[in-house]
């Protein structure tokens, strides 16, 4: 940018400069230094002017160095905030799988008691039903041996009496 401004004034484009090697500076084919008002000046001027360039170069360089340490830098820490973020979403997975595990085992413990109860509340209801089959039948087992009695004895009393 210092580059531009100090050669605003002429109508010719800035110098190609090597960054590399900042004393073996060029100008494009076909041009010539910028016009110089003083002759005085012609000398005080160029030097002036390539230790300037020179020191800009300088400052250009020094800062591309530093932009791409920064740039290796920043990289360096996004990796680094990636691994710490994905180690961070693995963990958060493996608690969540386990959580969710532990839900399920809780549940499958739940359905196991549940259908435990049902079958125990199964088992005493036909329990029940039995235990009131068996009386019902013994009842209607006594009765009908009641019957069966009455009946001997009034087949008996039939019989005794025709003799």
């Amino acid at each position: 940018m210092a580059l531009q401004q100090q050669w605003k004034h002429c109508e010719l484009p800035p110098p190609t400069i090597s960054f590399r090697y900042p004393h073996t500076l060029s100008l494009p084919r076909g041009s010539a230094p910028p016009p110089d008002r003083k002759r005085s000046r012609v000398v005080q001027r160029p030097a002036a002017g390539a230790f300037e360039l020179a020191e800009c170069c300088r400052e250009l360089e020094e800062g591309h160095r530093a932009w791409v340490a920064h740039k290796k830098e920043v990289a360096w820490r996004l990796r680094r905030m990636e691994l710490q973020l994905e180690a961070e979403k693995a963990c958060r997975r493996r608690e969540k799988m386990e959580e969710i595990e532990a839900k399920v085992r809780a549940l499958r413990e739940e359905q196991t008691a549940a259908l435990e109860r049902i079958d125990a509340e199964y088992k005493e209801q036909l329990l029940v039903l039995r235990r009131d089959a068996d009386a019902k039948e013994q009842k209607l087992a006594e009765q009908w041996a009641a019957k069966h009695a009455r009946l001997s004895m009034l087949l008996e009393h039939i019989g005794s009496c025709r003799r």
